[in-house]
């Protein structure tokens, strides 16, 4: 499962790439256009909640689509 995530504020790429770590079943994160966009790819729809969900506390958006 893939998804896209945005960031409108200064991103913290360390900490979200930390928090995604922590996570088993993230096959592929991507940093895109500047650091503002990141892809997230992951093994199930419960790992791709759990990205969601800690991406979302640092303030990225998950990209509707």
């Amino acid at each position: 499962m893939e998804q896209l995530f945005w960031c409108a504020a200064w991103p913290d790429i360390p900490m979200a790439r930390k928090r995604l770590s922590r996570i088993a079943g993230i096959r592929q994160v991507t940093i895109q256009e500047g650091g503002y966009k990141l892809t997230v790819q992951t093994d199930t729809l419960q790992n791709a909640t759990q990205a969601a969900i800690q991406l979302r506390e640092l303030g990225w958006r998950l990209v509707p689509g």
